[in-house]
C-alpha cells in the first residue's frame, strides 16, 4: 500500500526499502545486540568471580596473604575485562579516601603497566591506518613500547623521509 507522500519520495520502492529496515531491525539486529549484550555480562561474570571469591574469604578469615591475593586476583580481572573496566580500575586507584591504599598502589599499574599487544597487531594496525608497512613509513621502528596504557601503547620511531624526525607513534590496542 503506498500513499501520496511515498509516491513523492521514491514509490513503492522507498517503501519496500523501508519495511525492510524496519524489519532489520525489529527481528535481526535487536536480538543480535541483547544476545552480545547477555553473552558480555555472563562473561564478566566469570572474569569478575575469582576477585568475588577471594574478597569473601579475605573478609571471612582475613590476613595479608588473602589481601595481597586479593589484589593480584582484581588486577589480572581487570586486565582480563577490557579497556572499560581497566579504566574503571584506574580511576579507583586514584580514590584512597574510598579503598585502601594497598588496593589502589595496586590499581596504579592499570595507568602506565598494561601488558602490549605483539608486534604483528602493531604492523597490522599502523598498515591498516596508514595504507603503507612499518618499514616504508619510518627509518626505524622500536617495537618495544615506551608505555602501554588500557586504550593504546605508544612506541618510539623515526620517519623514512629526508628529515628522519623522531616521532612518538601510539597505536590502539586490538578490539578497543
Amino acid at each position: 500500500l503506498v500513499d501520496a507522500s511515498d509516491a513523492r519520495r521514491g514509490g513503492a520502492s522507498s517503501a519496500l526499502v523501508s519495511a525492510a529496515a524496519s524489519w532489520w531491525r525489529q527481528c535481526l539486529w535487536i536480538p543480535v545486540v541483547i544476545g552480545r549484550s547477555l553473552g558480555r555480562i555472563v562473561w564478566l561474570g566469570f572474569v569478575l568471580t575469582p576477585p568475588l571469591v577471594v574478597l569473601g574469604l579475605r573478609t571471612l578469615i582475613g590476613g595479608d596473604t588473602l589481601e595481597r591475593t586479593f589484589d593480584a586476583a582484581l588486577l589480572s580481572a581487570l586486565h582480563r575485562g577490557g579497556a572499560c573496566l581497566m579504566k574503571l580500575g584506574q580511576w579507583a586507584s586514584t580514590r584512597p579516601d574510598l579503598l585502601p591504599t594497598s588496593l589502589c598502589i595496586t590499581l596504579s599499574q592499570l595507568h602506565d603497566r598494561v601488558p602490549p599487544h605483539s608486534a604483528a597487531a602493531t604492523d597490522a594496525a599502523i598498515e591498516s591506518a596508514f595504507g603503507a608497512s612499518t618499514g616504508t613509513l619510518f627509518a626505524h621502528f622500536e617495537y618495544a613500547p615506551v608505555g602501554s596504557g588500557c586504550i593504546a601503547q605508544v612506541h618510539e620511531a623515526r620517519l623514512a623521509d629526508s628529515s628522519r624526525t623522531r616521532v612518538a607513534v601510539k597505536v590502539r590496542h586490538p578490539r578497543v
